[in-house]
């Protein structure tokens, strides 16, 4: 697969060498990174064959672990593309796709911390199952619960980054619009697809840019960051002919899409639909306490937050605009329960 280093800039706009003030990722709840994996012909993915599956990293409450605060990181699979193609003669074909939304619930992965004032950024990786990190394209698997350095963009020209292929030059920097209008500062490394953006992390490669394999006919990159429900960044290769259809629509669907919830969950809503009040309830758990309640309207926007919600504790919705929301239950630090409540007039 060719490099596309070229496409850099149609997203960057004119490089602008100024100084400006760091900007230090908005660990907040909701803030989302979406990020693909494809295997298969073509370049760019899905140009010519082959399957993408779209999947995303979310932020989603805090813990504190060895006197460090951290953001925890949730993952799931969001979006499968595939397309087929079949030979129906000399000079023709026949193409078959399948595309659809997944309903996955989101997994803990792992934590998040940032010293603002030394522009780091450091994860910790809570999951044993290493197959799940190489499955998206890390040559890199952070060893489980040990902090591992993730971004220092106190970086400049000539210094040295560390990447999956070790040390790696710093070749430059330049400023980076995004699409409300505000600048971020970009760092060009070697052997990155993309620059470091940031507040942002890989701009061709994701979250997790400096552990994660430049694509070569297959892989993975970025294609959208988002705050508050608002899109901030999208792909490189987005707007490229090729693309798999719908890539950065579903952008801006995915998060919004319909969650069901969690198979075999011991927690149920009731009214579902809602005009004012409802209560989470549960058939089978012996406990009275539920743990810890969010709810997001369908903006991203937290609009409901209990760290130590009751069972059958009425939850007061009539202020809320109709529409759906969106519910997360944690219990002991694991999501128990994701899904939609639709709120109608009264």
């Amino acid at each position: 697969m060719k490099k596309n280093y070229y496409l850099l800039f149609l997203f960057i706009g004119p490089i602008a060498l100024v100084a400006q003030d760091y900007v230090p990722f908005n660990l907040q709840d909701g803030v989302t990174w979406q990020d693909y994996s494809f295997y298969g012909a073509g370049d760019p993915p899905g140009s010519d064959g082959g399957t993408t599956i779209a999947y995303s990293y979310q932020l989603i409450g805090d813990t504190l672990v060895d006197g460090h605060t951290y953001k925890k990181v949730y993952s799931r699979d969001d979006w499968y593309h595939d397309l087929e193609r079949f030979s129906t003669g000399p000079d023709s074909y026949e193409e078959v796709l399948n595309e659809e939304n997944y309903d996955n619930p989101y997994l803990l992965f792992g934590g998040l911390r940032q010293d603002t004032a030394a522009k780091t950024l450091y994860y910790v990786n809570w999951r044993e199952d290493e197959e799940v990190y190489q499955g998206r394209c890390f040559g890199l698997v952070p060893a489980v619960g040990e902090e591992q350095l993730l971004y220092d963009f106190s970086l400049e020209e000539g210094d040295t980054a560390q990447t999956v292929f070790g040390p790696s030059v710093v070749n430059g920097t330049w400023t980076v619009t995004l699409e409300d209008g505000s600048e971020r500062r970009a760092v060009d490394v070697d052997n990155q697809d993309g620059p470091w953006i940031e507040g942002i992390g890989g701009g061709g490669l994701g979250l997790f840019s400096p552990w994660v394999y430049p694509p070569f006919e297959s892989g993975c990159g970025f294609y959208c960051y988002r705050e508050e429900g608002e899109v901030l960044l999208r792909s490189v290769w987005g707007g490229i002919g090729g693309t798999p259809s719908n890539l950065n629509e579903t952008c801006d669907a995915l998060i919004l899409s319909a969650d069901d919830p969690i198979a075999n969950s011991d927690f149920v809503v009731i009214p579902n639909p809602t005009r004012d009040f409802f209560t989470i309830v549960s058939p089978t758990s012996p406990s009275s306490i539920i743990g810890h309640v969010r709810l997001y309207n369908s903006l991203g926007q937290l609009v409901y937050e209990n760290g130590n919600q009751n069972l059958n504790e009425s939850i007061d919705a009539s202020r809320w605009a109709m529409g759906v929301h969106y519910l997360i239950v944690e219990t002991e630090g694991e999501m128990v329960l994701q899904t939609k409540i639709l709120k109608v007039r009264d």
